[in-house]
């Protein structure tokens, strides 16, 4: 159980973000791509908040 609004929650946000752009980078759909801009790729390569 996380509280909301919680560190916890913010980490699980980012990491399940990280997780869906991964996904992206390795589908083999093309069409996924090209809706993977700058922010996604720093957002994906960003350290998660101590």
């Amino acid at each position: 159980m996380i509280a909301a609004g919680s560190i916890e929650e913010k980490i699980l946000a980012l990491q399940e973000k990280k997780a869906e752009l991964a996904a992206g980078i390795l589908n083999e759909d093309r069409e996924s791509m090209a809706k993977f801009g700058e922010d996604d790729i720093r957002d994906l390569l960003a350290a998660l908040p101590e």
